[in-house]
């Protein structure tokens, strides 16, 4: 089984190298050892013993996984090319162990859209959830859960597959028990009214609270929530 993989410096989260191996842990092995040693004047190498030298290691992280060597080099060049958008990499080719000219691997990936939930427009396209994933420190396990509808938001931000953005609607009562599309109104402590939500969970979103804590708040269980007073419109 190949793994498709990325280096990132733990100091600044940046990733600066992707590669393939069958063994992980021995390839990081391999990075360092060969940093430390023969690889001194090269860029990568001089890269991660300035940043290990202060207090940092390089954290490798897989992207994808493949049965066949020719799709695992395939998948590299992908990689190669999107975080190279983004992030300053030291890989000395194209990637595909030098083989240039495949600008796109056959396994098929889910773009996916990160959406304003004020304006519900797209904020940003990424061509797949694991990049998203790695360029917004979302992780990809939510990130999925929003494009499927097992989860609400994240990071405050809605998202959906490219593909479903045309019929996108925010999905408001994923939380059983609450009556979340009750309009509610966000007070201030002086009981001076500043804003009117279409629901409890719009608010909990847009306020980054917890629906349960604004439920409380309006419902008189507790006084606050975010520092703010909360009521329910009937």
């Amino acid at each position: 089984m190949y793994k498709v993989y990325y280096l990132r410096n733990s100091l600044n989260n940046e990733v600066f190298y992707v590669g393939y191996t069958k063994n992980l842990f021995r390839r990081l092995a391999d990075h360092i050892k060969e940093a430390s040693e023969h690889q001194k004047l090269l860029e990568k190498g001089n890269y991660i013993l300035n940043f290990m030298n202060s207090g940092g290691f390089p954290i490798i992280k897989v992207l994808e996984f493949s049965n066949s060597l020719k799709e695992a080099q395939e998948i590299e060049i992908f990689y190669i090319r999107e975080f190279h958008k983004s992030f300053k990499l030291f890989n000395i080719s194209s990637g595909g162990a030098g083989t240039t000219g495949v600008s796109r691997p056959s396994k098929k990936r889910i773009r996916v859209c990160k959406i304003n939930p004020k304006t519900l427009l797209v904020e940003e396209t990424y061509e797949s959830i694991a990049i998203a994933s790695e360029l917004t420190g979302i992780s990809s396990a939510d990130i999925g859960n929003c494009c499927s509808g097992k989860r609400f938001s994240a990071r405050k931000y809605f998202w959906c597959k490219e593909k479903d953005f045309i019929n996108f609607k925010p999905i408001y009562n994923l939380k059983k028990g609450y009556k979340t599309k009750k309009k509610i109104e966000k007070y201030d402590l002086n009981n001076n009214l500043i804003e009117t939500y279409s629901s409890i969970t719009e608010a909990a979103l847009l306020n980054n609270l917890s629906i349960s804590k604004i439920c409380n708040a309006s419902n008189g269980q507790q006084k606050t929530s975010g520092g703010f007073k909360w009521k329910q419109i009937k």
